[in-house]
């Protein structure tokens, strides 16, 4: 089953990893997004932390329909470095789905934690994602493709709610083609034809290849779409961009979870 999940990955430049987060885990994420979100809507955020939210309302209406940010309430678009909000979000780093798709995919028995963050598309007017590849990036990347992007769908993924979508196949170029894509600013424009939506159930785990073309529309239905991204890397792999998390330098594997020694 894992090789077949592997062997999807290497052909497409992504797959839902066929085992899915612990049901109790996923339930506490929830529970402690929801709280995020009330609090976000009620300005009762410690104000260091609602430093780590990204706003609906602070961003362009172009990817909303033209929405205005005045009507978006104070709805949050991104939650930063969510193990500073609640330490369940550590706790992920032992699930033994997320643990072993990691692993598996990268081809590794440890890996190393770069960031986490959690992307909320809120219903009717949740964002629009444009085209593009992760590697490279501007916030944690190392200087080769050496790590993967996995998003713990919380609430699942439908066309309605703005599923991922990608271009499969599309990770089979060279790091260095991805690099001057990425500073010409021309990442290719997929044909609608050609792409795969991404629709799956709560709990279940998307891995994405850092090199693969992936978007997704608006969230035109009346339910959440939020997804806990974490991006895990080989270890040893030399930075180029490098934030610092609360997570930063966890190592994920064979021997549990631990603190990386050289962080």
């Amino acid at each position: 089953m894992l090789a077949d999940a592997l062997g999807m990955f290497e052909q497409q430049g992504f797959v839902i990893w066929p085992r899915p987060m612990e049901k109790g885990l996923l339930d506490s994420l929830v529970a402690s997004v929801e709280a995020i979100q009330r609090h976000a809507q009620a300005r009762t955020l410690d104000p260091a932390l609602d430093e780590l939210l990204v706003y609906e309302k602070d961003l362009s209406a172009s990817k909303r329909a033209g929405l205005d940010g005045a009507l978006t309430g104070n709805s949050i678009f991104i939650v930063g470095d969510p193990a500073r909000f609640d330490e369940v979000f550590a706790e992920t780093l032992h699930d033994a789905a997320l643990v072993s798709a990691a692993t598996t995919l990268l081809g590794v028995d440890e890996a190393v934690v770069h960031f986490m963050n959690v992307t909320i598309k809120n219903p009717g007017f949740g964002r629009s994602i444009s085209w593009h590849r992760d590697y490279p990036n501007g916030y944690f990347c190392t200087r080769d493709s050496s790590f993967v992007r996995l998003m713990i769908c919380l609430d699942g993924m439908s066309v309605e709610s703005g599923a991922t979508c990608f271009d499969a196949g599309t990770h089979r170029i060279s790091d260095q083609e991805a690099q001057q894509q990425k500073v010409s600013g021309t990442w290719p424009t997929p044909d609608p034809a050609d792409t795969v939506t991404v629709q799956c159930d709560p709990g279940q785990i998307v891995a994405i290849h850092p090199k693969v073309l992936h978007g997704g529309g608006m969230n035109t239905g009346s339910g959440m779409r939020r997804n806990v991204i974490l991006q895990i890397g080989t270890l040893g792999a030399e930075p180029m961009t490098h934030a610092e998390e609360s997570l930063t330098g966890i190592v994920i594997g064979a021997k549990g979870c631990r603190e990386h020694l050289n962080r």
